[in-house]
């Protein structure tokens, strides 16, 4: 069978290497070996996080991180201002609503951010709210939200600030400490390159003093965040990640992809994901498309194209796989069957990646009867990106 490309908002491509690394001998996850691997692994984590607090990894899909943070700090009760930019913002608001906690919704239309005046104005209306939830990088609609300015109303309204980087951390600016947040998650699926199964999330000293000052104890074991701290306290010295079994080969994968990612430069690797996603967007341009979010906040690891009149969103995703091997993404929720999604994160931002999918975008939209001039795209993307071989 023919390897088929992965331009999603996530997974994400995921290199040779780090392959390998993932498939050499299963080790057990306790011991002096498992621990230098585990210790240098957190230690790259807070790099890249860029925090000097504690930083997790579990066995889970980030949607564990999301549950474990609400689960932490939210009690049956609590206020918590939850913004509703997209299909994962709806996410921390069945969270809450599962921990008993009251939403408060902050609004947003598919396609825009999150203003943080309103934000500031629900906040100064309701004092009694506790928490706030942000997603930093909405892949259903391809916005990024202004983290930092909200993390500076969170501070002023004393809240626990709880940011979803999913698909921004490792491909867009985040500095966890810097911009107050006091729970920031992450997947190893996106921008840090490894496969799906590891959440991974950050813990500040005040989302530390809220669980200890609840009304109850948390309710839960397996994400009960105070419970993993009192084993990888207890058992620091042979199995220092905390009471669960850890997917030791995946975790060595990701400290792979972490080294390769601080090789390069956070720095640097923001400005490459900036530049491939401007590319993108010129090629959707060229090509007489429109994007559906304005430049000012597009995603830089991912872009999101309104469905031309005459194209049915399912019929040019089939001709991307079926005809050219490469996976594109369709809208979800409100957007279903509006837009199409190309993700470039990680490894697939660069214009060996975003090239080829442009061309094959041209193929298969001149294919369904949109009269789009070949090249069109490539071109304006190579404007930018300079050219690769097809």
């Amino acid at each position: 069978m023919n390897r088929k490309i992965l331009m999603i908002p996530g997974p994400t491509e995921v290199s040779e290497d780090v392959r390998d690394e993932i498939a050499k001998p299963v080790i057990p996850h306790y011991g002096s070996e498992w621990i230098a691997i585990y210790r240098e692994t957190i230690g790259l984590l807070k790099e890249v996080f860029r925090t000097a607090g504690d930083v997790f990894v579990l066995v889970g899909s980030s949607s564990a991180a999301m549950e474990a943070s609400i689960m932490s700090v939210v009690e049956p009760g609590d206020k918590v201002l939850v913004e509703l930019s997209g299909m994962f913002g709806v996410r921390f608001k069945e969270i809450v609503e599962a921990q008993l906690g009251k939403v408060v919704p902050l609004i947003v239309k598919p396609g825009n951010c999150v203003d943080p005046e309103d934000a500031r104005d629900l906040l100064e209306q309701d004092q009694k709210i506790k928490a706030m939830t942000v997603v930093h990088n909405e892949t259903s609609t391809g916005v990024t939200n202004p983290v930092r300015e909200l993390g500076e109303i969170a501070e002023e309204h004393k809240l626990l600030y709880i940011v979803d980087a999913v698909s921004s951390l490792g491909g867009i600016e985040l500095r966890t400490d810097d911009w107050n947040i006091d729970f920031c998650i992450t997947g190893s699926q996106k921008c840090l390159e490894t496969p799906p199964g590891l959440a991974m999330m950050s813990v500040s000293d005040r989302a530390w003093k809220a669980m200890e000052n609840r009304r109850e104890p948390i309710r839960g074991w397996y994400l009960n965040l105070q419970n993993i701290r009192r084993y990888c306290n207890m058992w620091a010295d042979w199995h220092p990640h905390g009471p669960a079994t850890m997917a030791t080969s995946l975790f060595r994968g990701l400290r792979l992809a972490l080294r390769k990612i601080l090789d390069e430069g956070l720095e640097n690797r923001f400005e490459r994901h900036r530049r491939v996603a401007m590319g993108m967007r010129a090629a959707v341009r060229g090509m007489g498309l429109e994007p559906f979010v304005r430049d000012e906040i597009a995603s830089n690891t991912l872009t999101s194209v309104k469905i031309p009149q005459g194209v049915k969103a399912a019929d040019l995703l089939k001709v991307m796989e079926d005809e050219h091997g490469i996976i594109i993404a369709g809208g979800v929720g409100p957007t279903a069957g509006e837009i199409f999604r190309v993700g470039h994160m990680g490894g697939t931002s660069s214009a060996s990646y975003v090239i080829p999918t442009v061309s094959s975008l041209e193929k298969s939209l001149r294919k369904l009867g949109y009269p789009v001039q070949l090249d069109s795209g490539v071109k304006a993307a190579e404007s930018i990106l300079g050219q690769t071989q097809l």
